[in-house]
């Protein structure tokens, strides 16, 4: 694997880290906090190179 695409992973780790993640430390909430969302059917998407799974909600 070259620089580019360890820095490309890296940095899809970075935004997922810090904007996606649950943080025990913050009550659950994640670091770049966003409102609940509580109407909407859920969807999954994988983070970052599909080592994590996310979930949100389209409307």
């Amino acid at each position: 694997m070259g620089k580019e695409p360890a820095r490309q992973i890296l940095a899809e780790f970075a935004t997922y880290y810090n904007g996606a993640r649950c943080c025990a430390a913050l009550d659950g909430d994640v670091p770049a906090h966003r409102e609940v969302e509580m109407t909407g059917s859920v969807k999954a998407a994988a983070h970052p190179g599909g080592l994590h799974e996310g979930y949100t909600r389209a409307a």
